[in-house]
């Protein structure tokens, strides 16, 4: 049991069995983020104060929340003379037990200060001010209901508070309080801790400080050397210990068990970093790092020895979001999860936020201030209460802007796999198979690769509710697994487990409820196509107060996918201890258990004779291929994946020999499942995933590239396999091989990265997203997706590693995935960047080349199809004075330019113009550019039109400015004779600048002429708004010419066809008809304005102009009258002339 008081004396939580090493929980690497609003739990009693129409700083101190406890599926919430039981189930938070002392006990003894639950015992022991301590029990009454919540017909069963045993230790002062199931440890106001059992008779006494001055006996708590925080951590027998003057202490014990003054214990004190005082103090229990929380806002981690020798691993702040030490205020508390992997921290100012133990911060919470607060409380009153539940789902802090309400965050934690996701790369994969999912208390939270759109860029989060049938009895879910190729999930609470297929969108439950029962599963795993659950015969249904930590014996019982029944149950297997750790290849699976000192490691094959399916009846068998047993120093495993098999002399002995174990306290492993010798490979990581074969690897699937992927403080590394196993040979650690992070990966603040998807090239990680309402003075929170290409580090990496045909083929079978174009062009733009960084310090000729240079990497880009368009990206985006250092690896501008005209990529061409035109002259930029410009005039890329004029436009301007500045005049040039037959150079840069601009004139007045010719007047009206050329002149010269019309009815017609041709549903947009309109009344030709009104139905100009000329309109009327698809319009014009 691990119970830790908050300091300051008042709020206190208990992190539970679970948290000492013993509960039922997942203990692979997961990480929490918050969703939701924060659930507010209304404690004020009809005896109490109403807080509706007060502030909360006028709140009676009976009112206020003294501390908050997790006790099993409830919670325990504290007051000066009460202490209230709550649910915090979905189905309802009601208050189901309650324990009331009397105003004179209250004046007398003083009130509840202090409190810990044990759930073996199934009692709360509370301590009040006056060091009376209360040991209350807990029990369910099947006979009384309590009512409420907020589905409608809830009902949870009553609890019983009753008092088993009070007695007085006012003697001691005591302030703080520890218990397990056969000691009740108080720590005292003078800094020494002593002992009682559970019937108030003393046992033993430790002083930690010699005497000191005289203590004050009515609030023992402000003493100096007070005991402010007691916490035991199972796994290693050690006890923290933290006093009011910042001293802190650990204390490891000789066996189980608090027993003080043992002669073989050890003890040592934590030195606080200089000229800081801790304040918080917090010891994870599986990975045993130390958090101390200091008056300065800051966090800092130390990992704890064997030994208890202590090495600093970084330190937390708010530094990074803007807050220094005076405006976060000290740090009042460090609560950690019961697995470790997440710490909640609370500011005195900066409010409440979620990290892991690697610097993420998953989630933050402000809330405001109460005001003004009494001189009797502010030591205490002032600290927020916090605790986490047992499975981490949820979150219990007291409000500190109404002391009286407890706020409750729910919390999803991540299923981890040491797996990479094996979805698909097109659409349909992207949305029907997840790329990571998050487990709630009653949800399933999945992240798919892409929007609705088939943006991969943009992932999205889908909330999975969990069958009420199933959740209504067996809240919370605990568990989690997902199937090797993310089509399947198995979902596991209180009892039983449901299993969840994407494909069919369906939940399966257990048939008979009798069943589901009977089982209680301690973890998940996935074998091909059969689930296993690891679990423990039940004898009863889940119960609020149970305790949930493993006890009998331990099976592992495959169930096929498709039922979940007694009847296909397929096989079993009996386990020694529970397991730590699982992974499973194929038909194989690794079984990792045992605790700190000793690792037991077995390796099974599940044996399916018949094909698997609802008609079938598969005979199946576990056998066992390997078992080994070590003795360890290290923390249990968290993480295990089998070691991909290897090409050469390593190839016989398949993937099952080795296995990459990842420790609690982040030290990743390699495990010889033969030789059971263990050796370190990386330090500092959090979380890793093992890829057998690169996407677009090997052919022959040898497995030599295969690689692993790390995530820690570092942030995300890459490693090859075999380069692992080489260095693991030579007893040397992978900590050189990542020195230098990818720059793409380095450490985020506020992304977690939760899934590797190979197929598409990315990492799928998830932040905090908040949401506020102005009536609230909370907010709450909605998890973001996001995601991070992978392509660029990979290909820098296989290059770095001197890989080029694994990154050739890596490149080749990615030309489809998402980011591809903008990967290549990130990874051409570093390398440049670091060519002329190290162009700068030393010579270019001088300076060495290495496998990752420029060269390389624009080697591989070349053999791409986009090569010519990621150079042009590139290009654009630096600084022009280092194009000559890229085209003098990627190649002559003016061939890329050709080579883009011939693939008619044409923007692409055109981003080459004026780099054509920087580096090879403006006679080379103006010729590419015009024979660009005939290009798109043919093909109608009327968008690129214009932005070509305007080049040749100023590229001209700027050839006789530079002319002028230089007093000469410039020379000929050869697209000149192209145009005017004639190669005689100019007389001067004027000359030049005119003929150049009747050459762009020549162009576009014969491209227009030919689009009225042909009567496209949509192409005619797109290309005059896109290149602004002004087409008057030109109506004006051919008005006997291409504009000439032979007849009205003719020229509907033809055009009318040519629309039709176009394909428009919608003929032309308004400012477009508006646009050719003026420009045929600017040109006098008002058969053009009649004909082209005619067509798109404009009656409005065409009865100003009848109006004007009734002839006109006879004409125009009896041209019409046997076209019957002008009819109605015939008849609107008609009116319309009536009533002019």
């Amino acid at each position: 049991v691990i119970a830790i008081n908050q300091l300051g004396g008042k709020a206190l939580s208990s992190e539970g069995q679970q948290g000492a090493g013993g509960g039922l929980l997942d203990r692979s690497p997961a990480m929490y983020i918050s969703y939701g609003w924060p659930v507010v739990l209304e404690t004020t009693t009809a005896e109490g104060p109403s807080t509706s129409d007060s502030k909360a700083k006028d709140l009676d101190d009976s009112e206020e929340v003294a501390w908050v406890c997790s006790v099993g599926k409830a919670t325990a919430i504290g007051k000066q003379n009460e202490v209230q039981v709550w649910t915090r189930t979905k189905q309802g938070r009601v208050r189901v037990g309650r324990f009331r002392a009397k105003d004179d006990d209250v004046m007398v003894e003083g009130g509840f200060r202090y409190a810990a639950w044990e759930p073996k015992q199934r009692a709360l022991v509370v301590c009040t001010s006056g060091g009376v301590v209360y040991v209350l029990s807990l029990s369910e009454d099947a006979r009384r209901d309590a009512t409420g919540g907020s589905c409608p017909g809830s009902r949870f069963p009553a609890v019983d508070v009753g008092v088993r045993a009070r007695f007085d230790c006012s003697g001691v002062l005591p302030t703080a309080l520890l218990v397990d199931e056969k000691t009740i440890l108080l720590g005292c106001a003078d800094g020494a801790l002593v002992s009682y059992n559970w019937d108030g008779y003393q046992k033993s006494k430790l002083s930690l400080l010699p005497p000191g001055e005289d203590l004050d006996a009515h609030e023992p708590w402000l003493n100096n050397q007070s005991v402010q925080t007691l916490q035991y951590c199972r796994s290693r027998r050690t006890l923290l210990i933290l006093l009011k003057n910042g001293m802190c202490a650990l204390y490891m014990f000789s066996s189980d068990g608090l027993r003080l003054k043992s002669s073989s214990s050890s003890f040592c004190w934590v030195l606080a970093p200089r000229s800081e005082t801790i304040t918080a103090a917090s010891l994870s229990p599986e990975s045993h790092t130390l958090a101390l929380g200091t008056q300065c806002g800051a966090v800092h981690l130390y990992a704890i020895g064997n030994d208890l020798s202590q090495h600093k691993l970084r330190t937390l702040s708010l530094a990074e979001w803007g807050h220094t030490g005076q405006s976060s205020g000290v740090v009042e508390s460090v609560r950690w999860t019961a697995d470790g992997r997440a710490m909640a921290i609370v500011w005195e100012k900066a409010g409440l936020s979620v990290w892991t133990a690697s610097g993420c911060r998953l989630m933050y919470h402000l809330e405001g201030h109460t005001g003004q607060k009494k001189e009797a409380t502010a030591a205490a009153a002032g600290r927020r209460a916090v605790c986490w539940s047992p499975e981490g789902l949820q979150l219990v802090a007291s409000s500190r802007r109404d002391p009286s309400r407890v706020l409750l965050f729910s919390f999803a934690r991540a299923a981890l796999n040491s797996s990479p996701t094996r979805s698909g790369t097109n659409q349909s994969s992207l949305l029907s198979v997840p790329s990571a999912c998050l487990l709630g208390d009653d949800r399933v939270l999945c992240v798919f690769g892409s929007d609705v759109l088939g943006d991969a860029e943009r992932p999205t989060l889908h909330h999975l509710p969990l069958p009420q049938q199933y959740s209504g009895l067996n809240w919370p879910a605990r568990l989690i697994a997902v199937s090797a190729r993310g089509e399947d999930l198995a979902v596991a609470g209180e009892r039983g487990a449901a299993l969840y297929s994407h494909r069919h969108r369906r939940w399966r439950l257990f048939g008979d409820v009798n069943q589901e029962s009977a089982i209680r599963c301690l973890s998940l795993t996935w074998v091909d196509e059969v689930v296993m659950l690891c679990c423990q015969p039940c004898s009863s249904r889940p119960a609020l107060l149970e305790d949930s930590s493993p006890q009998g014996q331990v099976q592992l019982r495959f169930y096929p996918k498709y039922h979940l029944d007694s009847t296909s149950l397929l096989c079993q297997k009996r386990l020694n201890a529970p397991p730590r750790a699982m992974s499973a290849q194929g038909d194989r699976l690794v079984v990792l258990s045992g605790d700190a000192g000793k690792l037991e490691a077995a390796v099974l094959r599940l044996i399916v004779e018949g094909p698997l399916g609802p008609s079938q009846r598969p005979i199946a068998r576990v056998e066992v291929l390997r078992e080994v047993c070590i003795v360890t120093m290290r923390p249990p495993p968290v993480l295990t994946s089998f070691v991909p098999a290897l090409g050469g002399g390593d190839a016989g002995r398949g993937p099952r020999s080795a296995c990459l174990v990842l420790h609690a306290d982040g030290q990743l492993c390699h495990l010889d499942l033969e030789t059971g010798s263990e050796r370190g490979v990386l330090d500092k990581v959090e979380h890793f995933w093992c890829e057998a074969e690169p996407e677009g690897g090997r052919d022959g699937g040898s497995g030599d590239g295969s690689l692993l992927w790390t995530y820690g403080a570092r942030g995300i590394s890459i490693l090859d396999v075999g380069r692992v196993l080489s260095l693991v040979r030579e007893g040397k650690m992978a900590r050189l091989e990542v020195q230098e992070p990818d720059p793409e990966l380095e450490f985020d603040r506020e992304v977690y990265p939760l899934g590797l998807n190979p197929g598409v090239n990315s990492i799928v990680g998830i932040s905090q997203h908040s949401a506020n309402l102005a009536s609230s003075a909370s907010h709450g929170f909605s998890p973001l997706p996001k995601a991070q290409p992978l392509l660029s580090p990979l290909l820098r990496y296989l290059l770095t590693q001197g890989r080029q045909e694994d990154a050739e083929r890596l490149g080749q079978h990615s030309a489809r995935h998402p980011h591809f174009s903008h990967s290549l062009e990130w990874l051409v733009f570093t390398v440049l960047e670091k060519e002329y960084s190290s162009a700068d310090a030393v010579h270019a000729a001088a300076k060495p080349r290495g496998l990752y240079n420029l060269s390389t990497v624009l080697g591989l880009v070349q053999r791409l199809k986009v090569y010519a368009d990621v150079i042009v990206r590139v290009a654009r985006k630096i600084d022009p004075v280092h194009w000559g250092l890229l085209f003098q690896e990627a190649g002559q501008p003016t061939r890329l330019f050709e080579k883009s005209l011939q693939s008619r990529a044409y923007a692409t061409a055109a981003g080459f113009l004026v780099i054509v035109e920087t580096l090879e002259g403006p006679d080379s930029g103006q010729e590419c550019a015009l024979n660009l410009l005939q290009e798109t005039l043919q093909e109608g890329e009327y968008d690129l039109t214009g932005e070509l004029v305007r080049f040749l436009v100023r590229s001209a301007r700027d050839m006789r400015a530079n002319a002028e500045d230089q007093g000469g005049e410039a020379g000929g040039g050869s697209w000149f004779g192209m145009i005017f037959g004639s190669l005689t150079p100019l007389s001067s840069a004027s000359q030049r600048e005119g003929l150049l601009s009747k050459a762009v004139h020549k162009f576009l007045s014969a491209h227009a002429a030919a689009l009225i010719a042909s009567r496209r007047l949509q192409d005619l009206a797109t290309f005059v708004h896109k290149s602004g050329f002004d087409v008057v002149p030109l109506l004006r010269e051919e008005k006997h010419g291409v504009c000439r019309l032979v007849s009205f009815r003719q020229a509907v017609r033809e055009i009318e066809e040519a629309f039709a041709q176009e394909g428009a549903k919608q003929l032309i947009s308004l400012a477009d008809s508006e646009l050719l309109l003026e420009a045929f009344r600017a040109a006098g030709l008002t058969e053009w304005v009649i004909v082209l009104a005619t067509v798109l139905r404009r009656s409005p100009l065409l009865l100003n102009l009848f109006r004007d000329d009734r002839a006109l309109w006879s004409v125009f009327l009896n041209s019409l009258a046997e076209d019957e698809s002008y009819t109605a319009f015939l008849r609107e014009l008609e009116r319309g002339m009536a009533a002019g």
